[in-house]
């Protein structure tokens, strides 16, 4: 999250206990009415670190995922009430995990990067060393001239 939407999150939570509308604040920062809903809920529940700055990605246990979609769409909460709930940082993660739960009847797991090959056959090893080789090489080449 960047320094400029962690201040819009805290400016949001300020001017809403000034007591102005959802609708006002979104309209001052530039910001979607939903994302305010979200900041103040967040707020109210006591989850002020998402309020904060925060570079680091947030990383959800296949648990909690499969508990929020279930609490969103088994019984009937809402996607802010849920958000703010399980310290989900925002609705649209929510609303893709449920996504992936209706489309296939799993959620994706948290895992990064491309999964990692499994190459049975030691041909098809040696062809991926090979290859592996012949990329480095070229690697060492370039660099070798520049």
């Amino acid at each position: 999250m960047s320094k400029r939407n962690t201040e819009k999150r805290i400016k949001a939570v300020e001017m809403h206990k000034q007591g102005f509308s959802r609708r006002h604040i979104a309209e001052t920062l530039g910001v979607s009415p939903d994302s305010v809903k979200t900041w103040i809920a967040m707020y109210k529940n006591g989850q002020e670190d998402l309020l904060e700055e925060n570079t680091k990605v947030r990383l959800y246990s296949q648990e909690l995922k499969l508990k929020a979609v279930s609490a969103h769409l088994h019984d009937g909460r809402t996607l802010h009430d849920v958000t703010a709930s399980f310290a989900i940082s925002d609705p649209s993660v929510l609303k893709r995990w449920c996504r992936e739960y209706r489309a296939a009847g799993i959620v994706s797991s948290s895992v990064r990067g491309r999964p990692r090959k499994h190459l049975d056959n030691p041909e098809e090893i040696i062809k991926e060393l090979e290859m592996q080789v012949a990329v480095l090489k070229k690697a060492l080449e370039l660099q070798r001239r520049g």
